[in-house]
């Protein structure tokens, strides 16, 4: 080969080498940013967000204040550190040299108010509520305390979008605003990231809940289809309750109210840690004479015209619950939390075709949970158990059309016999792309992906009399998988994209499809405009 056609190749491939060796410069060229964030007592602080200004590169502590920002380019930064309750701190004049690490060690202070806080409902992780994909109310700790009322349901009475009915002195009724219903099957509730609902009905646990209000560390209520990563049931809203942390709320609280129509409530909940392992107990006991009114049934014998007056009706309420926790924090971060709860209830429950007299009902939890900032995984169970609960009605019409047997044989003709057991697991997953490949590739930088399956099981029971299993004699036993995905990609500073979708698959149905996409918009801080897309089912 001549030296002329030797300088022409070299020509050609020199530029095609120069481009794919790009990448590897770029990578080549990039260094870390590590350290610790702390409090004011030099307690390690985890979940604190750490994000290098102008870029949209950032991370987040373990369980022993540690985070390392991968991939930022050669240069010198600004780093802001903020976390829900703290001041936000900012460093500058951050150095960051290829290939080396560049140490940011910081100490935040408590702060009274925060605007802006973070969430975790629109997105499945922690994030800033005013760069959520989605309208995310979020009722922290320190307002919970402070609503009127004995539990979670009163401080959803100021929440944009809900429609709030007072039912009873303790009981409250929630819908998403204009479906309004007595059976509200369209908010899905979780609690502790455990979905809580009644398998034998698909209505909210609500008032059975084993979460005194003393242990709530937040409410968070996303108004709008969440399907994209929550499924079934989450076609109006997602309602999420989130407990305290043996770690962050530590020491004992005690809280006993009384008022009139012989309403009591006592609360309690103590908490510690001992080395790496965190343990809490939580109990409370409420009772109170309800507010009455007596309705009016339909007669039951042909061509009668008046109306039989409601018998049975015991409008004493009362209810006990607790439950206990054991958490242990490891040492390089993550936390594996075991809780078993539960709960008895009495009372008047009101329904779409009347109300339920409640005798002992329970409800009980048991899960196991594993976090990290990267990964979640977990596996519960349910039960929930009728009792001696029966129908008012029923009983009002069954002590007229048989006069002669006993209130206890007309209970039995009228009572309401359930039993749903709910067996779920799930794992879930979130990273940075551009940081795990470290490509240099612009457009990956801080594209954060969400990714997660979910299985779960009911079998349910009306002990052969009010559902399908008084004709086939079996309980009803259903599945349902579900998978999700969420992208979400800075185009600019300022301007995100979001995209995501879920594949769920019921044994009795065929496979559906949620999509959603979202445009944000952030021109100064705290401040987004959104644009969003969602169905669900």
């Amino acid at each position: 080969m001549s030296r002329s056609h030797v300088a022409r190749l070299a020509r050609r491939l020199l530029p095609a080498l120069f481009v794919c060796a790009l990448p590897a410069l770029a990578a080549a060229q990039r260094g870390r940013i590590t350290g610790t964030v702390r409090d004011a007592q030099a307690r390690p602080l985890a979940g604190a967000t750490v994000a290098v200004d102008a870029t949209p590169l950032s991370a987040s502590t373990d369980g022993d204040g540690r985070f390392v920002v991968r991939g930022v380019p050669a240069g010198t930064y600004s780093v802001t550190v903020k976390r829900l309750g703290s001041n936000p701190q900012a460093v500058t004049g951050v150095v960051v040299s290829a290939d080396q690490d560049a140490a940011v060690n910081v100490s935040l202070t408590q702060s009274a108010i925060q605007l802006g806080g973070m969430v975790i409902s629109a997105s499945r992780r922690a994030e800033k509520i005013t760069e959520a994909p989605a309208s995310v109310t979020r009722i922290d700790a320190r307002d919970i305390e402070t609503t009127i009322g004995n539990s979670f349901a009163p401080a959803l009475k100021t929440v944009p979008g809900l429609d709030f009915v007072q039912v009873g002195m303790t009981a409250v009724a929630v819908n998403a605003r204009g479906l309004n219903s007595s059976f509200n099957n369209r908010m899905l509730l979780t609690e502790d990231n455990r979905i809580a609902v009644l398998p034998e009905n698909g209505l909210p646990v609500g008032g059975f809940t084993t979460i005194p209000k003393v242990d709530l560390a937040s409410i968070e209520v996303l108004v709008g289809p969440g399907a994209a990563l929550y499924g079934a049931d989450a076609s109006n809203g997602v309602i999420t309750l989130q407990t305290k942390d043996p770690r962050d709320y530590r020491g004992m609280t005690a809280e006993i109210s009384a008022g009139s129509r012989g309403f009591f409530d006592a609360q309690v909940r103590w908490a510690d840690v001992f080395g790496r392992v965190g343990v809490k107990v939580t109990g409370e006991t409420q009772s109170a004479n309800d507010w009455e009114n007596h309705l009016v049934y339909a007669p039951v014998a042909a061509g009668a015209t008046q109306g039989l007056p409601e018998r049975g009706a015991d409008f004493r309420t009362d209810v006990i619950r607790g439950s206990l926790t054991g958490v242990y924090y490891f040492p390089q971060g993550g936390r594996l939390e075991a809780t078993g709860g539960a709960s008895r209830s009495n009372g008047l429950g009101q329904t779409n075709v009347g109300r339920n007299q409640l005798v002992d009902w329970e409800y009980r939890n048991m899960q196991l949970k594993y976090t990290s900032p990267r990964w979640f995984a977990q596996a519960y169970k349910t039960q929930s158990l009728s009792g001696g609960t029966y129908q008012l009605n029923g009983f009002t019409q069954n002590s007229a059309r048989f006069p002669s047997i006993t209130s206890d044989s007309a209970k039995a003709l009228s009572d309401f016999p359930a039993e749903g057991n709910l067996s779920a697991a799930e794992v879930h997953n979130n990273f940075d792309i551009g940081a795990l490949l470290n490509t240099g590739v612009r457009a990956f930088d801080g594209t954060r992906i969400v990714w997660g399956g979910q299985y779960r099981q009911d079998v349910v029971t009306s002990k052969r009399q009010w559902l399908s299993d008084r004709n086939t004699n079996q309980d009803i036993e259903v599945a349902q998988q579900g998978a999700y995905f969420q992208t979400e990609t800075p185009l600019s500073n300022k301007v995100r994209l979001v995209l995501a979708g879920r594949f769920d698959k019921h044994d009795n149905y065929d496979g559906q499809f949620s999509p959603k996409a979202a445009l944000t918009f952030s021109p100064v801080e705290d401040q987004t405009l959104r644009v969003s897309y969602n169905r669900a089912f």
